[in-house]
């Protein structure tokens, strides 16, 4: 199981050297799902959004305008709000259960609609 970002499927400017990473995270869980796939072994990824942890409520509290800064992360996907780590966890889980034992080499976003846009 990996973890992607939402920049690993779509392009987003100013900062290519995360978004870079995540593609490759993205090229790793393909190659190594039709790598491990004759021995049993499933690799998929999650793609989140912007997550509601710890570090982007500091990020909010810091911001220059606390109010507008949490609006423009609470609207920057098609379902408003930001998920919050156990929406991302329930996609991990569910990837990890013999419910999805036949899904693998798959990315799954975890973003409210962004990367469907």
């Amino acid at each position: 199981m990996n973890t992607s970002s939402t920049n690993g499927l779509i392009g987003i400017p100013n900062i290519p050297p995360y978004t870079f990473t995540k593609w490759g995270v993205v090229g790793i869980t393909k190659s190594a799902a039709m790598e491990y796939a004759k021995d049993g072994i499933r690799v998929n990824a999650v793609a989140p959004t912007v997550v509601r942890t710890p570090l982007v409520e500091q990020f909010i509290r810091d911001a220059a305008d606390p109010a507008a800064m949490a609006a423009q992360m609470e609207n920057f996907n098609p379902l408003p709000g930001m998920p919050v780590p156990e929406d991302v966890a329930a996609a991990v889980a569910f990837l990890l259960s013999d419910e999805a034992r036949y899904i693998t080499g798959h990315v799954i976003p975890v973003d409210g609609g962004y990367t469907a846009q």
